[in-house]
């Protein structure tokens, strides 16, 4: 499945060349693409006494960082002979869905919630568009990312992520 891109080149650039603070230097894009990151699509079954909360998360297949999703907001298109690049296993990736899902309910709902069972099934993988915007730096060239569905910028936790997609 490949998620439909709604923020087009020339939004992206701009969100780029935007300053982030009165004292941030302005960038000039130099070239723009886009690119798309794999995912371990998941369903959650979250079972907390007579209640049953059903959640989405997606695992990213290079370095296993993850997100939570509202299904319904996504179009996509189905794809069949898309390359899906993989550096973490299935089996890994509901690993960290897992040790997330619980975390995120510890934080929500304290320490005294009665989870009962957590039961994480892969619905697929789905590939996700970003726009990446190269620039000049003094040292160098850098680079910023914005989401290509919702055009937020990625932070410093996905730049990582995004430096190995590039360089396969």
């Amino acid at each position: 499945m490949k998620v439909l891109v709604k923020i087009n080149n020339q939004s992206a650039k701009e969100k780029i060349e935007k300053k982030d603070n009165p004292f941030s230097m302005k960038k000039n894009v130099l070239n723009i693409e886009l690119v798309y990151l794999s995912y371990y699509l998941f369903k959650s079954e979250i079972k907390i006494k007579d209640e049953t909360i059903i959640q989405h998360i997606c695992v990213d297949c290079l370095s296993g960082e993850h997100a939570f999703i509202k299904m319904k907001k996504i179009e996509s298109t189905e794809i069949s002979e898309e390359k899906y690049e993989k550096d973490l296993s299935e089996t890994k990736a509901i690993t960290i869905a897992k040790k997330v899902i619980k975390e995120s309910l510890l934080l929500e709902k304290g320490k005294g919630i009665n989870l009962e069972k957590i039961l994480v099934t892969c619905q697929g993988m789905i590939k996700y568009p970003y726009w990446i915007g190269y620039f000049n730096r003094k040292s160098g060239v850098d680079f910023e990312v914005i989401d290509a569905v919702n055009g937020k910028k990625q932070g410093a936790k996905m730049k990582p992520v995004f430096i190995r997609l590039i360089m396969q």
